[in-house]
């Protein structure tokens, strides 16, 4: 005997927070495999590239590590993790756990139009128009990269500081940002790993990490360093192809 099933208005439910991605992963990063883990890379490393298109960073390093965990250094400007007074809010969540956040919002349609109805191109240099062209995903890529990992660290070094803050399962653990004095370079590092519980896979061979260090070098003229579980590999910086950044 077959039982009806109650469809009524408790019969509607939301995924919220965290699980919204680690529930379906596959819509906001293309796959639940290891495609999906892979898509995490993509993500961080096009997040730097809009760095060096900006205009600053010319250098990275990715190191993957014996656990399957992997880890971006740039040298550009440092990602803002502080208190937003215009959001009301600390940058760390509104990049790292909310969706649709981010830097890259402007309307840029309006202003390259103009420049072309104004044939202003030979005098147009992109540096000094941050994010008018992007790679990462706006306002999707960090947070979906961090809501899929077991575990994920960023860490921001600007102004002679450096601003941390540690995510696990999707959540930020400290209760507050940590910072402290530093002399590192100017940039940001982030530290994650896939997590199993999200993929089905999260393999990310070393194979298709040196391809995406020579695309890197080659197509956005980062000086790249590969660690492969200790072992080094540095892949010089080509001429960019498509957009010069010797203008910038």
């Amino acid at each position: 005997m077959s039982t009806k099933t109650e469809y009524g208005n408790d019969s509607i439910s939301a995924l919220k927070g965290a699980e919204r991605v680690r529930k379906r992963p596959e819509v906001y990063l293309g796959s639940n495999t290891y495609k999906g883990a892979r898509h995490t890379v993509t993500e961080i490393t096009g997040n730097v590239t809009d760095e060096r298109l900006a205009g600053f960073g010319d250098e990275v390093i990715i190191q993957k590590y014996e656990d399957g965990a992997i880890s971006v250094r740039d040298f550009g400007r440092g990602v803002p993790l502080g208190w937003n007074e215009k959001e009301q809010n600390w940058n760390y969540f509104l990049i790292y756990e909310e969706l649709y956040a981010g830097g890259k919002y402007d309307d840029n349609q309006e202003f390259l139009h103009r420049i072309d109805e104004q044939n202003a191109w030979d005098t147009f240099v992109m540096g000094q128009h941050p994010y008018l062209i992007t790679v990462g995903l706006n306002g999707l890529g960090a947070a979906s990269s961090q809501y899929t990992s077991k575990y994920f660290i960023v860490e921001s070094y600007r102004d002679g500081e450096c601003s941390s803050m540690r995510y696990e399962n999707g959540i930020h653990v400290w209760d507050e940002l940590h910072v402290e004095p530093s002399d590192e370079p100017t940039g940001t590092y982030i530290k994650w790993k896939p997590d199993d519980r999200v993929f089905t896979s999260t393999e990310i061979s070393s194979k298709w990490l040196i391809s995406l260090c020579m695309t890197l070098s080659y197509i956005a003229g980062f000086k790249v360093t590969f660690i492969d579980c200790g072992k080094e590999t540095v892949f010089p910086a080509k001429t960019m192809r498509g957009i010069m950044l010797e203008s910038v």
